[in-house]
């Protein structure tokens, strides 16, 4: 979904979903860079939910 959609859908505004979704995003990283035993394990935790996210909007018809 883009953010003016998912702002829609949650009924608050479109910069409150981005500063949501961008303070999410670092905490998943910050979460993943805890779980990786070395620099190369995150980035491939990384790149492989990359992918995931890729297909998935994909899937959804390229949102």
């Amino acid at each position: 979904m883009s953010t003016a959609e998912l702002a829609a859908v949650l009924e608050i505004p479109q910069g409150t979903a981005k500063s949501r979704l961008r303070r999410g995003r670092e905490a998943l990283q910050a979460e993943l860079e805890k779980l990786a035993g070395s620099p190369d394990e995150r980035e491939a935790a990384v790149g492989g939910f990359e992918t995931w996210v890729r297909e998935l909007r994909g899937v959804m018809g390229g949102a």
